[in-house]
Order: structure tokens, then C-alpha cells, then sequence
């Protein structure tokens, strides 16, 4: 005992870690009854120390916590967080007992219990905020302050569970204390107590419906929160399936049959892979056939070259979807009999090079594709 009351004199907040370290090599030689008495010698100077110094107080039985000593009943060990845990609110009701007996006397001993107890109040709060004390001794040193029922036991009662709702809130345990906020709603609506017992008392009520609100609105949120994320979830996997099921093949020389280039359109050279052509293709917004007028915007893609639905031939398969801009039916039917008429052409002067004239008139100046007065010399010859 005596080297705990050394502690609490050269105790500072800067070397409270090494005066804690030299008391626990102490603690070695102390028994059940010195963890008692230095539990009651801190209750003591609590209560006559001013509010500024709690704090010095609550952390040193926070780091006291390991401090265990041999049970002097059973041949167990007692930490001195067990006997905290009892003496809290043996220590709680012997200030209210001198509180209340200075009320009835009316003599300076109950006012000085009464400055005191708001201390002991307020340093019970801080120790549960540090998990030195369960939510169990601090209900019970609620219903302590309530069974007295006077306008400072509620005042106490306020700035304990004002301090302490937050931790009540985070450990899940503000169901147990229901009760007691039903208690304070009856206060309220009295006129029993002061208007500034009154107040306090409202400002905990709201307090406490604010972290109720709060508690719900998350809730709510985790539930959305989680049907998006299996909504999200779902969505991946279909995504996954889907590209699992379409995957690009390579693509050989041989897959696609040849066709001639189309009249005045971009010829694009082969490439390796389809995707490639494929955004080729998407970057044509819209081209016209200067013969027909024919939209080609919607056109197939084989071996390199792009080839309008209009220029099909037989065996080269039916077009990827119709032109968006139709044109009337006489107008369509004349554009293809002309390109069916060039293809042909074409195909003859291949097989018969010896016709010098057809020859001379098919072949296209520096690689250029024919163009509309070559057509019609074209069609005007004889084979």
C-alpha cells in the first residue's frame, strides 16, 4: 500500500508509463486486500480531486488491469479489474447514503458528498468508456442514482449516460438501458425538477433518439449496400458466361470466298484478325454507291474488303442486316443488274487475255478502282 501511495504522488501524465512499470514488479508481494485498499484509496481521491484530473485517474487503472494477486477464499488469482468491477458500486452508494444524510442534516458534510458524487460519476463513465468497468455495474450504478430519486442523483445520471451512450452504442448493449430512458421521458414531462434538471434531461433524450435514427439509417443503407452488391455480383458472372460462350476464333485464308472491290469504296487490306476489320468497319458512319446511290453503310467484311450488300454474287452468302435507307425497288434491281454486268465483264477479260481491247479498257490506271465512264464502255462491248 505504501508504494501505491508513492504512485499517486510522483505519478505525472509523462512518466505514467514508468511509474505503472515500477508498480507492477511490487504487485508481486501484494494480496487480494492490498488491490482492495488501493481501490478505496483511489475512490477517495477522486472525490476530492477537481474534474481536471479524472483522466490521470482512469488511465492508470486502465494499465492496472493486468495487476493480479492470489484469491485469499480460493486458490485462484483476482485481477484488478475483478475487484474494481465490486467496489464501484459499493463506493457509488456509501456517497449516496452521506449525500442523503447531509440533506436531511443540512450541514456541509451531505454538500460535499453531493460535489463529490458528480466527480465519482463522471470517473465511473470514463472507466466504462476504457472497458475497466461492464455494462452491468454501470446499470447498476444507474439504478442506484434513480432509487434515490432527488434533482442531483438525476443530474448524475445525465452526464454518466451522456458520456458512455456512444460506447453503449458500439458494444450493442442500449437495449438493456430502455427502462431508464423511459424513467427520464416521465421526468421530463413532470414538474418535479428544475428547468435546468429539465433540460439536461431532454438534451439525452434527443441524444439518445439521434443515435437510434442513426442506428436504423445504417441499417437500412447495409441493405441496399448488400442487394447491390449481389445485383453487381450477378451481373459479373453473366458477363463472364457470356464471354466464355462467344470467343473470337482465328480466322484462315480459305474461310471466306474472293470478291472484287467495290465501286468507289475504301479498300482495306487483310488483316490478321476479325476484330480488327470489325472496328474498321464501325469507324465507316455512312458511304453511297455513286452509281446507285445505295447506301453501304451496312455491309460484310471478307478478306479484308468491304463489300456492300448490293454487290453480292452467288455463293458469297447473305448480307450481316439490310440497308437502313431503302430505295425504291426499279432503282435497286437496275443498280445490281449493272454490277452483275461488270463482275462478268471482268471474269472474261480474265480467262480470254488475248482481247486486247476489253483488256486495255478493264485495266485501271495506278491500281484505281473503275470508275462510272469505264462502266459504260464496259457494258457497250462486245466479248
Amino acid at each position: 500500500m505504501d508504494s501505491f501511495e508513492e504512485f499517486l504522488r510522483e505519478v505525472t501524465p509523462h512518466n505514467i508509463q514508468h511509474q505503472v512499470s515500477i508498480l507492477k514488479k511490487q504487485a508481486v508481494l501484494w494480496s487480494e486486500d492490498t488491490l482492495v485498499q488501493i481501490v478505496n484509496c483511489i475512490f477517495e481521491k477522486v472525490s476530492a480531486e477537481p474534474p481536471d484530473l479524472i483522466y490521470l485517474y482512469v488511465y492508470s487503472c486502465k494499465m492496472m488491469l493486468e495487476f493480479e494477486v492470489g484469491s485469499n477464499t480460493k486458490e485462484t488469482t483476482v485481477t484488478f479489474q475483478d475487484v474494481m468491477q465490486t467496489r464501484a458500486g459499493f463506493h457509488l452508494t456509501e456517497i449516496l447514503k452521506e449525500q442523503e444524510k447531509g440533506e436531511q442534516l443540512k450541514s456541509m458534510a451531505g454538500k460535499e458528498a453531493g460535489n463529490g458524487l458528480g466527480v465519482v460519476c463522471s470517473f465511473l463513465s470514463q472507466l466504462f468508456v476504457q472497458d475497466v468497468l461492464s455494462s452491468d455495474t454501470l446499470l447498476f450504478c444507474i439504478h442506484a442514482l434513480m432509487a434515490h430519486n432527488t434533482e442531483i442523483t438525476w443530474q448524475c445520471l445525465s452526464k454518466i449516460l451522456k458520456n458512455s451512450l456512444v460506447h453503449l452504442e458500439s458494444l450493442g448493449t442500449s437495449h438493456l438501458f430502455k427502462c431508464v430512458f423511459q424513467k427520464i421521458y416521465e421526468k421530463i414531462q413532470g414538474k418535479q425538477f428544475s428547468v435546468q434538471t429539465r433540460f439536461m434531461l431532454c438534451d439525452l433524450n434527443d441524444l439518445e433518439h439521434k443515435h437510434v435514427n442513426q442506428k436504423n439509417q445504417e441499417t437500412v443503407e447495409a441493405q441496399f449496400h448488400t442487394f447491390d452488391k449481389i445485383r453487381r455480383d450477378a451481373n459479373i458472372k453473366d458477363e463472364i458466361g457470356h464471354h466464355t460462350e462467344h470467343k473470337f476464333t482465328p480466322r484462315t485464308s480459305n474461310q471466306y470466298p474472293q470478291a472484287a472491290p467495290p465501286f468507289s469504296f475504301p479498300y482495306f487490306p487483310a488483316t490478321q484478325s476479325v476484330q480488327q476489320n470489325q472496328e474498321r468497319k464501325k469507324k465507316i458512319l455512312r458511304i453511297q454507291d455513286p452509281t446507285s446511290g445505295e447506301d453501304l453503310t451496312e455491309s460484310i467484311l471478307r478478306d479484308g474488303v468491304v463489300i456492300p450488300a448490293s454487290s453480292q454474287v452467288a455463293g458469297a452468302g447473305p448480307s450481316s442486316s439490310p440497308p437502313q435507307h431503302k430505295e425504291p425497288e426499279s432503282q435497286v434491281q437496275e443498280s445490281r443488274r449493272i454490277q452483275a454486268e461488270f463482275l462478268t465483264n471482268v471474269s472474261q477479260v480474265a480467262s480470254n487475255p488475248g482481247s486486247r481491247k476489253l483488256s486495255k479498257r478493264a485495266q485501271l490506271e495506278d491500281g484505281a478502282q473503275p470508275k462510272g465512264p469505264l462502266l459504260a464502255q464496259i457494258e457497250t462491248s462486245s466479248p
